[in-house]
């Protein structure tokens, strides 16, 4: 994952990085250091692979309710006004 730069605040450093849909995310920099994530432990799951199944399908669903409404309010500019 490229960095793309590094804060440092007074408390805590922050590490900017390029996601692989180009957006940018910031991490706290304790989870990029190896000896530190090296001392957590996975546990058990704290999830159903049925219930994340369903929040996807919810979710995908939002996002198609989304782009179908937006869809059908905008306008093309060419398109003559419709007037009843």
């Amino acid at each position: 994952m490229p960095v793309e730069r590094v804060l440092s605040c007074t408390d805590k450093t922050l590490i900017q990085c390029e996601l692989p849909d180009s957006s940018i995310a910031a991490f706290p920099s304790w989870m990029m250091d190896i000896q530190v994530c090296s001392q957590f432990t996975e546990g058990s799951p704290q999830l159903s692979l049925e219930a994340l199944h369903s929040l996807r399908n919810f979710l995908s669903d939002k996002l198609s309710q989304l782009q179908s409404s937006s869809e059908t309010t905008v306008n093309n500019p060419k398109d003559p006004p419709n007037e009843n």
